[in-house]
């Protein structure tokens, strides 16, 4: 964040006026790298019940969830850099749907193989603030 708050140009080389910094790209890395480098850490193969921790099906969810808006990230820069002509537009327009689409069927997939009580869900039975709704 220091690294593209740092320049005079606060879009982060999404900027239409021709700035497309390779920035953008390189500030993409650490986000990649932060999801699967939670693969190196044991966790929990199911949920501590009253506890806010991370266990596989949970962990999984996150890495298939990043990498999504990692892909839509950079094809939206894609797009940019090529000034969106027609061919660019397209593929990263139509790269970033399938990113989506394939991140819900990745993450039905994980919750397939890795939800240990099929009771739970990842979110519906989070254990939230007591002034939290669940609406």
């Amino acid at each position: 964040y220091i690294l593209i708050f740092s320049h005079d140009n606060l879009s982060a080389g999404f900027a239409s006026d021709g700035n497309n910094s390779t920035s953008t790209i390189v500030c993409l890395i650490p986000h990649a790298l932060l999801s699967t480098s939670s693969l190196l850490f044991h966790t929990e193969k199911e949920r501590v019940i009253g506890k806010p921790m991370i266990w596989s099906e949970f962990r999984a969810h996150n890495i298939i969830f990043a990498m999504r808006s990692i892909i839509c990230s950079f094809m939206a820069w894609l797009s940019v850099h090529n000034h969106h002509q027609s061919p660019w537009r397209n593929i990263s327009v139509h790269t970033s749907c399938l990113a989506i689409l394939a991140s819900c069927v990745g993450a039905d997939y994980a919750t397939l193989k890795l939800r240990a009580n099929h009771l739970e869900s990842t979110t519906a039975t989070m254990p939230y603030w007591e002034q939290c709704h669940p609406t």
